[in-house]
């Protein structure tokens, strides 16, 4: 990984046609996974997230949750992937001890994000990805109107993962 986090835009520039992601829910070429994480990036930011803030992604092996991780790491964010065979009690925990502010959601488990979101307030930022889910803004509305240009001003963003919890709760570690 680049200092930066801009990685991905040298692929962009350098082989723009050349497949990044391919999945039963769509491809993406390294250009267009760089812009939509652009795109992304900057609607994070737009919605108040700045370096250092948490991110949650509950997302199965979709395009979008490798757009999510790319913007995360070009702009300071703190990136936790949480595993979709949670209940929702233990995303919602997740959610809380991380201290995300923003939550990115797969569709396919609109019921247990639903629950999970009731139980993590602070996480005021929702975007529902590959369809509805009850108070979550949809993914491709929030990065419809977004430049995909390189974003100006990279900050280094980093992952978050939590431990199995066989000691009592999950922990997080950097």
């Amino acid at each position: 990984m680049s200092k930066d986090g801009m990685r991905l835009a040298h692929f962009a520039k350098t082989q723009p046609d050349v497949l990044a992601v391919q999945s039963m829910w769509g491809d993406r070429t390294f250009f267009e996974l760089n812009a939509n994480s652009n795109r992304l990036a900057r609607a994070l930011r737009r919605r108040g997230l700045t370096a250092g803030d948490g991110v949650a992604i509950v997302c199965s092996n979709k395009p979008e949750f490798a757009e999510a991780v790319h913007a995360c790491l070009r702009t300071g964010l703190r990136y936790t992937p949480v595993n979709w065979h949670l209940t929702p009690d233990e995303v919602a925990y997740i959610v809380r001890d991380s201290q995300a502010k923003a939550v990115l959601g797969d569709a396919r488990f609109a019921t247990m994000l639903g629950m999970a979101a009731e139980l993590a307030p602070d996480a005021t930022v929702r975007l529902a990805i590959g369809g509805n889910i009850e108070g979550f803004e949809p993914y491709d509305d929030a990065i419809a109107e977004e430049d995909g240009a390189d974003i100006g001003d990279p900050v280094p963003g980093f992952r978050m993962l939590y431990t199995s919890g066989t000691t009592g709760e999950p922990k997080g570690v950097v």
